[in-house]
């Protein structure tokens, strides 16, 4: 009987207290902490190519400044050095049609050499950041291209373009994909259109793979790879698929870019692997490296 009667009465104390706290409207500041922006530098030299260096500043995450043309260190002097010569890079720029923005970054004039070691120094803000990279990459050949309509990894199920390779004997060569081709009228990524600036145009895209590859564990073996392309295609669309022997710079730093977006999946795993200091030490985030680059395969969409 006596238990008959409390269950009304905590019923409804339980009633009163979520009323209470649906109620509850407090508003709460929070002071921001000083923001001590990192500078971003990016810049993949090859041979035949002359050089280029994204430089960019880094802001805070809810910053609204979010453009190349807002976000380019416009002030820093930017040189390449190798054992014969010493340039400086000039800011330039080109037109993105895919973002509808320009694209800003500091460009050479020399073209590069092959099995040369070559210096990148940036100076920005008062600080001097270096990072060295040599060209001695072996130029990778592809023995297939194909299609797969559905593959999976940890990111779901996609359509993937195939390329199939042998790995030449030695430990230490590292890979990245690459499509080069033309995409008709509207710019769409996979998802959504994203680009009004390509309506009634054709536009030049090149799509360079996101993972990295190496032989750790292969060496000397025949290898595929499967891709997911970026932008959506059409049956019977031609395409040029080439294959970067990459250096162990790109590789370790695109890797790790690969595992920061693979920890978005564990609440465990800290946000540290690109803040951690890496080639240009404390201040800089980014990569210096070199790549050498495949013949190209043409491939042509089946579906």
């Amino acid at each position: 009987m006596l238990n008959s009667e409390m269950k009304p009465i905590q019923l409804s104390l339980l009633l009163i207290c979520l009323a209470l706290l649906v109620g509850c409207d407090r508003v709460i500041t929070v002071a921001p902490v000083p923001y001590d922006g990192a500078v971003s530098i990016q810049s993949l030299i090859t041979p035949g190519q002359v050089a280029t260096a994204y430089i960019f500043r880094a802001v805070p995450y809810f910053d609204a400044s979010i453009s190349s043309n807002q976000l380019v260190a416009r002030t820093a002097v930017v040189t390449l050095t190798n054992a014969e010569n010493r340039e400086t890079l000039r800011l330039d720029s080109t037109f993105n049609a895919v973002r509808c923005e320009y694209d800003y970054y500091f460009k050479g004039q020399r073209p590069v050499r092959a099995g040369q070691t070559y210096t990148l120094t940036v100076q920005v803000n008062g600080q001097t950041f270096t990072a060295s990279a040599t060209t001695t990459q072996r130029k990778a050949t592809i023995d297939s291209v194909g299609y797969t309509s559905s593959y999976r990894d940890v990111y779901g199920e996609h359509e993937g373009v195939l390329v199939t390779f042998t790995d030449p004997v030695g430990v230490g060569d590292y890979y990245r994909y690459q499509m080069n081709r033309v995409i008709p009228d509207t710019v769409i990524r996979a998802e959504t259109v994203i680009s009004p600036c390509s309506i009634g145009k054709t536009t030049y895209v090149q799509e360079v793979g996101r993972s990295v590859y190496d032989d750790r564990n292969s060496d000397g073996t025949r290898q595929q790879i499967a891709v997911e392309p970026a932008f959506k295609h059409k049956q019977g669309q031609v395409a040029y698929i080439k294959l970067l022997t990459i250096d162990r710079n790109i590789f370790q730093f695109y890797d790790n870019l690969d595992r920061q977006k693979l920890a978005q999946f564990n609440p465990f795993v800290e946000p540290v692997y690109l803040t951690k200091p890496g080639q240009f030490g404390a201040g800089a985030v980014g990569v210096f490296g070199a790549y050498a680059v495949s013949d190209s395969v043409r491939f042509v969409y089946p579906e």
